[in-house]
């Protein structure tokens, strides 16, 4: 369980409640370790033919984020969230992206950021909303 900066699990920083519809996308597979105090297993399959209320999307490069945020957008209800996970900086594994690039894309599609959390040593998150205004 990742209780890093804050002392809360992941499950707590990133809002999961039992009997939301949550759909995972790209998570590596020590995701779901740092869930075990969630009571309600999450599958690494997206489920993205139905609405959801949350959206959990990692991300490796900025081609794929570009692409793949108008359809996470049209996935979630209109009170519904995307975190958006990208490597750090210090992560094993380099890439095109980070928390400017993600907030870019968010703005591009109407959406607003209204939380980062780091996720673990690799990976941090940025939380999407539609605005208010727009709901």
């Amino acid at each position: 369980m990742n209780t890093e900066f804050s002392g809360k699990s992941l499950s707590q920083k990133l809002g999961l409640k039992e009997g939301l519809d949550i759909s995972v996308v790209n998570a590596p597979n020590r995701f779901f370790d740092y869930l075990s105090d969630f009571p309600e297993p999450l599958s690494p399959d997206a489920r993205l033919e139905k609405l959801n209320d949350m959206i959990i999307y990692f991300t490796e490069n900025k081609k794929s984020l570009k692409q793949t945020f108008p359809g996470l957008k049209d996935s979630i209800k209109r009170d519904g969230m995307i975190w958006v996970a990208w490597q750090k900086k210090a992560a094993e594994i380099k890439s095109d992206v980070d928390e400017n690039v993600i907030r870019d894309t968010g703005i591009d599609n109407k959406m607003v950021d209204i939380k980062v959390i780091s996720i673990d040593e690799q990976w941090s998150g940025l939380k999407f909303v539609i605005p208010k205004n727009l709901r």
